[in-house]
């Protein structure tokens, strides 16, 4: 039996919005309507398990699939942050093997939830209420309800995407760091190495393919070293060393050859 869905009908926002968007993320991909009120028979079934009713009906019980907000006695976080449907809809519906929770939390619920509350402004939000339909328009709120749900669905696809590559990388990271030759790692293409790489893994340096040609060479700890990988790289570009691009911070450092990149590596600290 597919799952159904309950919103409340009328203008909606990125609360109701990314609440369906984030079930189908999910995967349950349940059938959705929009309606004025609750009524019994759907409390019933989101009891038996087999709807959700979320942004209405004045309820919050994560155990009968109820996630409102609206009631006088609705949870707020330990910050002072309200509650939205959205960000009680997430607490029960998160897979394990997503192991990002905070940073979503963080980066996209608290700010839909706080926005939704009238406590933040937050472009995502702000984003969504441009699918609303104009006081002046014939368009059908609902057809515009599901451009809006496509439309979030696809941040949440591409972001859960980004951030599962990202874990993929911290494991890959921490394989090669062993292959680092004199403080140097050299990868075949780049892999995202920031989160989970630093100069006490014995890497100072890491050199890979550049986007704009030739290979980029970047220093691990922008911290340690930065005068010198600058003054250094300052005086390879002047000279023959091969150095095409300098960030103006100096921590990277694009190379005509793999071999000028080595080269400048070593010379780093």
């Amino acid at each position: 039996m597919q799952m159904k869905l309950y919103l409340h009908s009328g203008n909606f926002h990125a609360d109701d919005v990314f609440c369906c968007a984030f079930l189908r993320l999910y995967g349950l991909q349940p059938e959705t309507f929009r309606v004025a009120e609750i009524t019994d028979e759907m409390r019933k079934e989101a009891s038996a398990g087999t709807a959700i009713i979320a942004d209405i009906g004045e309820i919050y019980d994560p155990g009968r699939n109820m996630f409102d907000h609206h009631q006088l006695n609705a949870p707020v976080r330990k910050d002072g942050t309200r509650y939205a449907a959205f960000g009680l809809l997430v607490q029960k519906f998160w897979k394990e093997e997503w192991t990002w929770k905070d940073r979503f939390e963080n980066e996209y619920v608290k700010p839909i939830d706080a926005t939704d509350n009238g406590q933040s402004n937050f472009v995502i939000n702000r984003l969504i209420k441009a699918f609303v339909p104009n006081w002046n328009s014939d368009e059908d709120p609902d057809a515009a309800f599901f451009q809006a749900v496509d439309f979030a669905y696809g941040i949440l696809e591409r972001d859960f995407a980004r951030r599962a590559a990202i874990r993929d990388a911290e494991i890959e990271i921490e394989i090669r760091a062993g292959e680092a030759k004199d403080g140097i790692l050299i990868l075949e293409k780049y892999i995202p190495f920031d989160s989970c790489l630093d100069s006490s893994m014995g890497v100072k340096t890491v050199i890979y393919p550049s986007n704009r040609s030739g290979y980029d060479c970047r220093i691990v700890s922008i911290e340690a070293g930065r005068k010198e990988i600058a003054g250094t790289f300052h005086r390879l570009r002047a000279g023959s060393g091969g150095c095409t691009f300098l960030h103006k911070d100096g921590f990277l450092a694009s190379f005509d050859t793999l071999e000028h990149a080595i080269e400048a590596a070593k010379r780093v600290f």
